[in-house]
């Protein structure tokens, strides 16, 4: 287990979207622990540091409506199995039933408003944490 998302070492393909800071924790233990796991990151925006971690990278849209239709294109593109979801929590459960029809395992870090709240909000979650 990686980051908390299940990913098994015998292989497949494991997609890391735009995520908080951690993202690019969750792709290096993910390559560490499993390696034969083809890893895709992407981001919205040029953070390599991020990017650079991924066997593939992808840069998302900004525009929801096209999102939608790039993460359906990737998820058959490159036979995804796993995505989570690390931002966005909310707009992917909302398309959670549909996702998981293409043979996606989707991961959203959260099931319920309160906890997307404070995902977001790096005071109370650090709070909370301790």
């Amino acid at each position: 287990m990686a980051g908390g998302l299940e990913v098994t070492p015998q292989g497949g393909v494991c997609w890391l979207a735009e995520g908080y800071a951690s993202q690019r924790d969750m792709a290096l233990a993910i390559k560490a622990a499993c390696p034969d796991v083809r890893l895709l990151v992407s981001h919205r925006d040029d953070r390599r540091e991020i990017l650079g971690c991924g066997d593939i990278t992808l840069r998302e849209p900004r525009d929801e409506e096209e999102r939608a239709a790039f993460i359906e294109e990737v998820i058959r593109r490159h036979a995804v199995t796993v995505l989570h979801a690390g931002r966005r929590g909310r707009w992917f459960e909302g398309r959670r039933a549909r996702l998981e029809s293409l043979g996606v395992r989707l991961s959203t870090g959260a099931c319920r408003e309160a906890d997307f709240a404070l995902a977001d909000n790096k005071l109370q979650f650090s709070t909370r944490m301790r």
